[in-house]
């Protein structure tokens, strides 16, 4: 017995269930009232309408299904039934990367992004938007203050990313635009206009979060 309608040889065929027990518009285009539905609920007949995919409550504690509509705690396909069932299936079907497994897959390490990141758009051209949940600025070492708009856009490629926009760094009392990011071997190479800087990979291992970067541990004990 399958207890996902549509599946299988047998599979119920009187769910609780209004739009699959009451006559579709093209055999029945009247109106049903709230009251009229009753005589379908009550009926012994199948459903003319079979809601494929719906997952129903299943059998009793004897391991028992009966079939009957109107046994709700058992032939209604709920929500809190289908939705775990749809979400788990959607999660194991993706092959979607994230933004930060996707910098991984062009060589470099996912802690140049911000934590809080919603979407992102790649093209085959390697052209790339990136949307975080706001602004967010932070402070690194060295006393550098970074600052992410909340659209990031540029072009990535494998260990370059070219084109920035959205990026900015503080140095003294300037902004200055990063505009490209180079990989070469266990650094990255910031180019700001004419102006580069070089740091380590292993500073870029974790996700900086926005207002205390990459020490907020530190921050947290700061505080208490």
């Amino acid at each position: 017995m399958s207890y996902m309608v549509g599946f299988g040889e047998r599979f119920p065929k009187k769910i609780h269930h209004r739009a699959s027990s009451l006559p579709s518009l093209a055999t029945y285009p009247g109106h049903i009232g709230c009251q009229a539905g009753f005589q379908y609920l009550d009926s012994n007949s199948t459903n003319p309408n079979i809601l494929t995919g719906a997952v129903v409550g299943g059998p009793d504690q004897n391991d028992t299904f009966t079939d009957d509509r109107k046994d709700f705690s058992h032939a209604e396909p709920a929500t809190y039934i289908n939705a775990p069932l749809v979400g788990s299936l959607a999660y194991l079907i993706s092959d979607e990367l994230t933004a930060y497994q996707m910098l991984e897959k062009y060589d470099f390490p996912k802690g140049i992004l911000p934590q809080g990141v919603q979407s992102y758009a790649l093209n085959q051209a390697g052209s790339f938007e990136v949307y975080l949940n706001g602004d967010c600025e932070f402070e690194v070492t060295g006393g550098y203050l970074l600052h992410y708009k909340r659209r990031i856009t540029g072009t990535v490629g494998v260990g370059s990313l070219t084109n920035l926009r959205g990026v900015r760094v503080k140095v003294l009392f300037l902004w200055f635009g990063i505009n490209e990011v180079v990989r070469s071997g266990d650094e990255l190479k910031f180019y700001l206009g004419p102006l580069s800087a070089s740091f380590g990979l292993s500073n870029f291992e974790e996700c900086p979060s926005c207002r205390c970067g990459f020490d907020c541990a530190d921050a947290m004990v700061s505080d208490s």
